[in-house]
């Protein structure tokens, strides 16, 4: 628990609190992307200020990334067996009673109020919350009596002692006892708390320099003049970290086009393709195309990198971004038509995946259903997405495969699975020079994995294989 702090007490602080709960009780709602819903969100109530948007999405995610705690802590208190998955006290906690439950565990474990004090300030703001049409006057009159009793549960055991351990090791440390179990199994018991103790940590902020504008030292410079703490990636040539985080929007940089958001693990996928100039590249996977711009640029404007997603509304937004970049060696192949300008001299597939490597950033994706099912649903994907992008390939060629991830299922399993079906393609050595992250590959230095535990990156699985020549 933080220190007791002084907790800001007025009207225009409790309104503030209101919204959050009001937020937090939309956001478990739904599933859409909590940074979309976020910015719809604010959208639609342009009379919160920049500065109170920027505590409410601090704050939320704090929240967010408690609510396996939260939820832990309301079913085990009084348990002495049997308790219920995560996915099961989710579907059996009202989502009014969960935010104000959220909100008392904010205050007394992020902000250190006393338990009395976080229970009046939650009931106040929940009241708030209610004005925007959360709940009704009887459903806030049974909510004093709901958090009064949470309180007096957490204050009796705050650490469940009854509990089995792995039960107290991820109410500890927030984490689905289903995904500690799996990596204690997979990693060990100390690899599988580090790994659960830095998702949940804050993400740090990124972004990546588009070296054909300009180099990161005059990037680094010019955020410097603009009184931006910001440091060069450990571990990507092209990355920038601010150390303190800030808001980007009216940045000259961010405006000209010479950097973007991007998250330092990731830019490691492009580096991994080592494009050269000329090359005929398909990111396979695109999406948003931060990758397709990462290789246009890291091949100063020569050749062509084709972006393709199978979904063409997840296109839409490289059609602004290419000109931004001032690009013009990026083409757009929409669904269905990456194989009619084939062979590729690389291939990067991005994969769809779990995404747990970005639990810091989005800590909805541990409670999107059961694992076995979510992992065989990805990996059908994954290896659909290999046996259509593979063989576009030319001999001699290139295949990058990455994912969000570091389940073996998705990453060196699918690895193995690519040889067995295609057995001209064999492990390629990595590109990468970085002592930092040599540690990090695998023997054959074909591949590599980033760990928020390890390298304070989002979670990382990057592979690289050649095709043999005929």
């Amino acid at each position: 628990m933080a220190p007791e702090k002084s907790i800001p007490e007025s009207e225009q602080h409790d309104r503030l609190r209101g919204r959050l709960a009001e937020l937090y009780y939309a956001v478990i709602r739904t599933t859409t992307p909590t940074d979309q819903f976020v910015e719809g969100f604010f959208r639609t109530r342009p009379q919160i200020a920049m500065k109170g948007r920027m505590f409410l999405a601090a704050a939320l995610y704090s929240l967010l990334r408690r609510r396996p705690q939260l939820l832990m802590l309301r079913e085990w208190a009084e348990r002495q067996s049997g308790a219920p998955s995560l996915m099961e006290a989710i579907a059996g906690t009202p989502p009014l009673e969960e935010a104000a439950l959220a909100t008392y565990l904010w205050l007394v474990k992020d902000l250190g109020a006393e338990s009395r004090k976080a229970e009046a300030l939650t009931l106040t703001a929940m009241d708030h919350a209610a004005e925007q049409g959360v709940a009704t006057k009887e459903e806030l009159d049974a909510l004093s009596a709901t958090v009064g009793d949470f309180a007096r549960r957490v204050a009796k055991d705050p650490a469940l002692s009854h509990a089995p351990r792995a039960i107290q090791l991820a109410a500890e440390f927030s984490i689905a006892p289903e995904l500690l179990q799996r990596w204690t199994a997979e990693r060990g018991e100390a690899a599988a708390v580090a790994l659960a103790k830095a998702f949940h940590q804050p993400a740090p902020l990124d972004v990546r320099v588009n070296r054909h504008r300009k180099s990161r030292e005059d990037v680094l410079q010019h955020m410097r003049e603009h009184r931006l703490e910001v440091s060069p990636g450990a571990y990507s040539d092209d990355c920038i970290r601010f150390v303190k985080k800030a808001s980007l929007k009216d940045l000259p940089a961010m405006k000209e086009g010479w950097c973007e958001i991007h998250e330092q693990a990731s830019q490691l996928v492009s580096l991994a393709v080592a494009p050269e100039p000329g090359w005929k590249i398909l990111d396979a996977c695109a999406g948003a195309g931060g990758k397709t711009i990462h290789l246009a640029s890291l091949m100063g404007g020569k050749g062509v990198v084709y972006a393709h997603d199978t979904d063409p509304a997840r296109l839409k937004p490289l059609e602004q971004r290419i000109p931004r970049n001032q690009l013009t060696n990026v083409r757009i192949a929409w669904p269905g038509t990456a194989a009619m300008f084939a062979p590729y001299d690389a291939v990067l597939i991005d994969a769809p995946c779990l995404g747990l490597g970005r639990l810091r950033r989005e800590p909805t994706l541990q409670w999107r259903g059961p694992m076995d099912a979510r992992i065989a649903e990805t990996t059908a994907q994954q290896r659909e997405c290999l046996a259509l992008y593979a063989p576009l390939v030319k001999p001699g060629g290139i295949l990058v495969y990455a994912t969000c991830s570091f389940e073996p299922e998705e990453t060196t399993g699918m690895m193995a699975e690519l040889q067995r079906s295609f057995p001209d393609f064999a492990p390629d050595w990595l590109p990468f020079q970085n002592e930092k992250i040599r540690a990090s590959q695998s023997a054959d230095r074909s591949s590599l994995t980033m760990l928020p535990s390890t390298h304070n990156t989002d979670g990382f699985f990057i592979a690289r294989m050649r095709r043999k020549e005929k």
